[in-house]
């Protein structure tokens, strides 16, 4: 080989060298990468036993990819934020209102939510498991007058009889969420959602089974099973505790200095057309590392989605945001 060809080759191995030390993917480090986020550990406070599993993994921790607060704060997806994929792809924007801070407040609300639901869904379909538990007995138990509805002074009375001893506040709470027009009764049809598991499986198979106690004049306690009785109750108490949690939320929201329910709207809706789409809400979840399940998101839509279209509206939002028991 030539002496010149020898100089040729190790200046290209210099210049080679110099490109890979002067990589912005080398600069960067595997501490500084999106993609190599710590996850987050612990459940952030969660009250249900069951945040741990699919919750306790999630990141709220955004200050590499957040910078600083704002009035109005746009920002990119992380997904996109590092240095080659922006300048191929372009960068998704979502404007929000809220102050960082209280915005990774909100989406932890959003999850310890999503915690209750799963913790009642859970409930819901122990009981539903039951082969002598039916809808039409259960609401008969608890319909002391035969008058087709109960409110809060009948379900305390009959939940008394029947061994459980609940919080009015929290039986309150309880007819609140179901009673869609907010009449302060729960009619059968109202009833029957509280009680009814989300899952088509489960729900199918409760509302094949027909009444038979009610039909055969068993006393009002002595309806099902000792075990199936102590089921019902325990799902009612897993809605009390539910709907207690919940309200310990709004408050604790509202209780944050520069909170501001509406603001929260506005942070969620993305696209600014008065709704939330399961889409907006994952799209938040995604800022904060949180990978929501189908199932999950359609439980916190659930929650806040009164007239059951599939979004949430303002009012709808406003409506489950803001505290209910002014006694608690």
């Amino acid at each position: 080989m030539s002496a010149a060809s020898s100089s040729s080759g190790l200046g290209a191995s210099r210049i080679e060298e110099e490109k890979r030390a002067s990589s912005p993917l080398r600069k960067s480090g595997l501490e500084g990468s999106p993609m190599r986020e710590s996850r987050y550990g612990g459940a952030g406070g969660l009250t249900s036993s069951s945040a741990s599993g699919f919750l306790g993994a999630s990141n709220l921790s955004t200050s590499q990819y957040r910078p600083g607060a704002s009035p109005s704060r746009s920002y990119a997806s992380p997904s996109r934020s590092s240095g080659l994929g922006s300048s191929q792809y372009g960068e998704a924007k979502r404007q929000s209102p809220l102050k960082q801070d209280d915005e990774e407040e909100l989406v932890r609300a959003f999850k310890e939510q999503i915690s209750l639901e799963k913790e009642l869904e859970d409930a819901k379909n122990r009981l539903s498991l039951q082969s002598d538990f039916n809808l039409t007995d259960a609401f008969s138990m608890i319909d002391a007058n035969n008058n087709g509805w109960i409110d809060k002074y009948e379900l305390v009375d009959q939940l008394t009889k029947l061994g459980l001893y609940a919080l009015k506040d929290d039986i309150t709470l309880y007819i609140r969420r179901y009673d869609k027009n907010s009449d302060g009764r729960l009619r059968f049809s109202e009833f029957v959602d509280s009680i009814i598991p989300k899952s088509s499986a489960y729900a199918s198979a409760l509302q094949a089974r027909s009444a038979y106690y009610s039909r055969l004049s068993y006393p009002k306690t002595e309806y099902f099973t000792r075990e199936t009785r102590d089921l019902y109750l325990k799902t009612f108490k897993t809605h009390f505790s539910a709907e207690a949690s919940a309200e310990y939320l709004r408050k604790r929201l509202l209780r944050r200095p520069g909170f501001n329910a509406s603001d929260a709207f506005s942070a969620c809706d993305s696209d600014r057309n008065g709704y939330i789409t399961r889409d907006e809400l994952k799209s938040i979840f995604r800022d904060y590392g949180f990978y929501a399940t189908d199932t999950e998101l359609s439980w916190l839509i659930d929650r806040y989605d009164r007239n059951q279209d599939g979004k949430i509206s303002y009012s709808e939002f406003i409506d489950e945001i803001l505290p209910k028991s002014p006694t608690r």
